[in-house]
This record gives structure tokens, C-alpha cells and sequence, in this order.
């Protein structure tokens, strides 16, 4: 009898410690809100679990990464719709632009064009949290240099504004012809190339004549040579010849002259003479000085715009190899020892920065300040802004007039990048990036409640059970307590 006593009252107590367990384990899910402390607990549910919270952990860092290009594109979408409107305003005031020059020699569209290429500079070299936003892979250090060393360069770089006045004395040439010799022998006039080959100057394409008497040959040779032989038949008054050059920076221009009988000839004119002899005489000095013009303002605007091109659009930047620099024929290479590089952010051409947005999915986004868009507002603006004229002349009007010409020409991006089109490229990637996002969100939420559904307790439903366990608890406590409370006579009774 006592052995069986002790067995039933062991039996009781092992029922209140795993009743009691049970109370423990539902008051934990009430307090946590989880089913079981260990994911070993979850049995089969498990490896759906962490297989689940390993997925949601990849997607939030994706979204994460998405959420921190999208702030980048913003910022550079800022800072190219700034440049759009920049290169509006350039164009439409270049179009519309006198030459009327303030006291320091340029007009106010140069000064708006120093302001901005100020703030171009300044937005290329944006910075968010750290991270320099258009030097493409390179981060660390401001990809541009600042406006003033770019523009007049320091006591041993050579600026915008040297590369200008050195192409200018190599394209231009001693005396102001181009680098292109004229001559007389007989009754034919000659202009020929001064060097072959070479970069600099103009170059004779051809000319088209209606003059009586006259043969047109040429250009031949090396150096190139252009011959216009008069006759005994003369030109007739009002008669015309044109000549077309490729100028420096890969235009095409030309130049007009007409036959007169009437002495003095005028600008544009040559005048007849009494034989060929000396209506070819005649012709070599009109030619001489519609050229020089020509050279000291057309040639001379394509001169500065291929320098330009030579600094900005090169790497490394292309300098007038030579001295004297009236001389040389070919470019030679800058060094960051004698010249400024404006640019010293990523070159390569891998894209400007890439991020994983998926499992599978990596996307190359934003802008460098190499950008061909944003090197052509560059150079314009810069352009614009370096150069200056002392006089107010009809022959500096012709050389604005030409300068702005190519400005205008630059910035309306004729079958060319724009910044406009920089824009358009981002503004696609951002809507592509939010619908990735759209998408990696709920299918984080899916899986999430997936996850919730295995791992979460029912906060109502352990309530309901945690009322049940209490009240068998309490039953079995008062079931053991009347066991206890037995003695050997009630057993006898």
C-alpha cells in the first residue's frame, strides 16, 4: 500500500511539472509573441524559415542599395536638369547676343557665361556622404579642378587660356595668313600650304569661279597648292570667285571675291587690270587682304574652339608641339607636370557605377564629368569666359560674331549627346529601380508572412490555452494537496 501511495503521488507530481511546464512555455509565447525559443523547436517548419529570413535578408539590402541610388540619381538628375537649362540659356543668348563690351572687354553674355561655368564646376563636384558623385569610379577626391586653374592654370601648368594663345599663334601663323604662302609668276596666282603635313592652319578645299579667262587647277600636291591663271580674256565686271578652307577645328568657311573695273576696288573686290599680268597682280592683293581678315576673325574662332577641344576633350590634352609655335605642325601630348587636367576622376571605360539591385540583376548608373554633354557645356562656357578684346572694332565684332557662332552650334547638341539626354537616361533608371523595389517589397511582405505564420504565436489563441492550463493546474495542486493530506487511518477506515 505504501508503494502504491508513492507511485500515485510521484504520478501527480510529474502531471504538475509538466502542467506547470506548459504554463511557462504558453506564458513565454504570450510575452514574446514566438512559438519556440530555437528554430530546432520549429521542427519541419525550420528549414522553410531560415531559408525564408535568408531571402528577406538579401531583398531588404536590395532595397536598401535602391533606396541609395535612387538618392544619387536625384542629386545628379538636380544637377543635369541645371544643366539642360544652362545650355538653353547659352544657346538662346548666343542667337541673340551683340557686341556691346563692358569695361573689363567682354560682353554680358561672356560674364554670364564665367557665373556659369562656375556652377557647372561646382555641381560636378558634389559630394553625398563622402562619396564624389561624377568622378565614376573614383570617389575620393574632387573629379574636377577648380574653375580659375582650369581657365588661367598657375606659374608651371598651362590653362585653357594657354592652349588658346599657343593654337592661335600655330594656326594663325607668323603674318597672319593661316600658314597658307601667296604668289604671282606671269598671269597665275598661287596660294599654297605652308607645311605638309600639319595640323595647323587652314587648308585649301577648292575654289568654284565664273571668271571669263580663268582656269582654276588644284588643290595638288605636297604641300597642297591652289592655282587661278588669267588670260588674255579677262574678267568681266560683277564676275566672282569663292574659296572654301577647312579651318582647325573641322569647319568649313569660305571667302568670296569679285572682279570690278571701277578703281579703288572695295572690300571683296579685285580690279581688272589692263592684261592678265596685272589683273593677277591685282587679284594677289585682294586675296592677301580678304585672307588676313579672314585669319584674324574666322580662323581665329576656330582656332580657340579646337583648343578648347585639345583641353577638354582630350586625354591627355593635346599641346602645339614646337617652338617658335608659328611654325609647328603637330600636337604633342600634356603631362599633369605642364598642364592643368581638368579632369581627374575615372576615365575608363567601364560605367560609372554599378549596383546589384536583385540576385541577378546589376545595373550601371549615373553621369561622369567626362560626360561628352557636359564636356561640350564645359568647353563653351570656358571658351566664352577666357577671352576678352581690347577694341571695339568691326574685326573683333566678326571674331565675337564667329566665336559665339560655334558656341551656339556646340550647345544645340545637333545629333550629339545632351544634357537632356543624360537626364532622360536616369530619369528611365529611376523608374525602372522603384519597380524593382515595388516588387522586392512585397514579395519581402509574402515572405515575411510566411515567416510570422510559422515562427509567430496567437497571442489569442495561447491566451485561451494559458486559461485552460491554469485551471488543470489548479486542479492538480488540489488533487496532490488532498494526497498529502492523507494518513494511515484513512487508509484502514
Amino acid at each position: 500500500m505504501e508503494i502504491s501511495s508513492l507511485a500515485r503521488t510521484l504520478r501527480l507530481q510529474e502531471d504538475v511539472n509538466r502542467i506547470k511546464a506548459r504554463q511557462d512555455d504558453l506564458g513565454r509565447q504570450l510575452v514574446t509573441g514566438k512559438k519556440t525559443e530555437t528554430y530546432g523547436a520549429l521542427g519541419p517548419d525550420a528549414a522553410v524559415v531560415l531559408s525564408l529570413r535568408d531571402q528577406i535578408s538579401a531583398k531588404k539590402g536590395y532595397v536598401k542599395t535602391m533606396e541609395l541610388v535612387n538618392l544619387r540619381l536625384e542629386i545628379q538628375s538636380a544637377a543635369a536638369t541645371r544643366f539642360d537649362e544652362i545650355s538653353s540659356t547659352l544657346k538662346t543668348e548666343s542667337l541673340t547676343t551683340t557686341f556691346k563690351l563692358t569695361g573689363n572687354g567682354q560682353t554680358q553674355l561672356q560674364l554670364n557665361a564665367a557665373s556659369q561655368f562656375d556652377e557647372i564646376i561646382s555641381l560636378l563636384n558634389t559630394e553625398l556622404e563622402g562619396r564624389q558623385l561624377f568622378g565614376g569610379a573614383d570617389t575620393s577626391g574632387a573629379p574636377v579642378a577648380l574653375p580659375d586653374l582650369i581657365l588661367n592654370g598657375d606659374s608651371t601648368h598651362a590653362g585653357l587660356k594657354q592652349f588658346i594663345t599657343e593654337r592661335s599663334q600655330a594656326d594663325l601663323g607668323a603674318d597672319n595668313r593661316g600658314r597658307l604662302t601667296l604668289g604671282v609668276v606671269g598671269s597665275t596666282f598661287s596660294v599654297e600650304e605652308d607645311a605638309a603635313p600639319s595640323v595647323f592652319g587652314s587648308k585649301l578645299v577648292g575654289a568654284v569661279s565664273n571668271l571669263q579667262g580663268t582656269t582654276v587647277t588644284g588643290p595638288a600636291g605636297v604641300p597642297p597648292k591652289l592655282d587661278v591663271a588669267f588670260s588674255a580674256s579677262l574678267p568681266q565686271q560683277g564676275e566672282k570667285i569663292t574659296f572654301e578652307f577647312t579651318l582647325p577645328d573641322g569647319t568649313k568657311e569660305n571667302f568670296e571675291l569679285t572682279a570690278t573695273s571701277i578703281a579703288p576696288a572695295g572690300e571683296g573686290q579685285f580690279l581688272i587690270g589692263a592684261d592678265a599680268a596685272t589683273t593677277a597682280t591685282n587679284f594677289n592683293a585682294a586675296f592677301d587682304t580678304a585672307l588676313q581678315e579672314f585669319t584674324k576673325t574666322t580662323v581665329k574662332a576656330a582656332s580657340a574652339s579646337e583648343a578648347a577641344n585639345n583641353f577638354f576633350e582630350s586625354n591627355p590634352p593635346q599641346r602645339v608641339n614646337g617652338a617658335p609655335f608659328t611654325a609647328a605642325t603637330s600636337l604633342v601630348d600634356g603631362t599633369s607636370t605642364n598642364s592643368v587636367i581638368w579632369y581627374s576622376g575615372d576615365s575608363s571605360n567601364r560605367p560609372a557605377a554599378l549596383a546589384k539591385i536583385g540576385d541577378n540583376e546589376t545595373v550601371a548608373y549615373g553621369v561622369r564629368a567626362d560626360d561628352s554633354s557636359i564636356v561640350s557645356l564645359l568647353k563653351t562656357t570656358a571658351l566664352l569666359s577666357v577671352t576678352s578684346f581690347a577694341t571695339d572694332t568691326a574685326e573683333d565684332s566678326k571674331h565675337y560674331a564667329e566665336l559665339v557662332e560655334r558656341v551656339a552650334d556646340t550647345v544645340s547638341f545637333k545629333g550629339k549627346r545632351s544634357p537632356l539626354d543624360a537626364l532622360m537616361e536616369m530619369g528611365f533608371l529611376q523608374a525602372k529601380i522603384d519597380g524593382a523595389k515595388q516588387q522586392a517589397n512585397t514579395s519581402i511582405s509574402v515572405q515575411q508572412s510566411i515567416v510570422d505564420e510559422r515562427e509567430n504565436a496567437d497571442s489569442f489563441d495561447v491566451g485561451a490555452r494559458l486559461s485552460v492550463i491554469q485551471t488543470q493546474l489548479q486542479a492538480a495542486y488540489q488533487v496532490t494537496a488532498r494526497v498529502n493530506s492523507l494518513s494511515l487511518l484513512d487508509f484502514l477506515r
